[in-house]
């Protein structure tokens, strides 16, 4: 556009928007929406544009707990070795922590609060 300022062509009208996408680096359609959209906000139908991928709140997942939980089901796993004498599984660790809190997820939403708790699974001595 500068180049055709210096010299002195006219400017087609038609091919405005074609220009300023191409100057812009953005594609017609993109442009387009954008005009749109700024319509729009002329013409009180919106306040103000509307922001691409902006971050959305997300669900809390049950394998989030505060640290009362955590604190009872980390004596509840030892307890296996402890008073039962048997291996605790994710499968009778689930049973009993939805006795003691009430807690409603999966074994493998178990599975990752004891992950994340710094259990692992195996025989290390």
């Amino acid at each position: 556009m500068k180049k055709e300022a210096e010299r002195g062509t006219p400017i087609k009208l038609h091919s405005v928007q074609e220009k300023v996408a191409k100057a812009t680096k953005v594609s017609l359609r993109s442009f387009g929406r954008i005009k749109a959209e700024l319509d729009n906000i002329k013409s009180g139908m919106a306040d103000t544009f509307v922001t691409p991928h902006k971050e959305r709140p997300r669900r809390v997942r049950k394998s989030s707990m505060d640290g009362f939980n955590e604190n009872v089901i980390r004596p509840t796993v030892h307890d296996f070795y402890k008073t039962e004498k048997q291996r605790p599984t994710l499968k009778k660790i689930l049973a009993k922590v939805k006795t003691c809190i009430n807690f409603d997820g999966s074994v493998f939403t178990l599975r990752k609060v004891l992950k994340k708790l710094g259990f692992t699974w195996g025989n290390k001595l």
